[in-house]
């Protein structure tokens, strides 16, 4: 696949960022993992079923709290876990910041 980015990334592991789907809400906050990130969007690792071209609002991630990034693409993911072989189903997500 094209790698379309027009800047280089950073990585992160162990990042965890809080986001809300409803900007008037601060009771619906949801965590996701931070996969990587550049001066024009990043990439989560979620739990929560989202949608192409739905906006969101990050809280708590280094300069980037209360700004808004919209959904670009969703890739769905499996993680397997050891301890009792259930699936857990995740969401790869593409953010381009607002």
């Amino acid at each position: 696949m094209f790698d379309q980015r027009k800047t280089g990334r950073h990585d992160f592991f162990d990042e965890r960022i809080e986001f809300a789907v409803d900007p008037f809400s601060e009771d619906a906050l949801f965590e996701a993992a931070l996969i990587n990130c550049n001066e024009t969007g990043l990439c989560i690792l979620s739990s929560k079923q989202l949608s192409v071209g739905q906006e969101i609002i990050l809280h708590d991630f280094m300069d980037y709290s209360s700004r808004t990034a919209v959904i670009t693409w969703i890739q769905q993911c499996e993680r397997f876990s050891d301890v009792d072989n259930s699936a857990e189903i995740l969401y790869k997500i593409g953010l381009l910041f607002s």
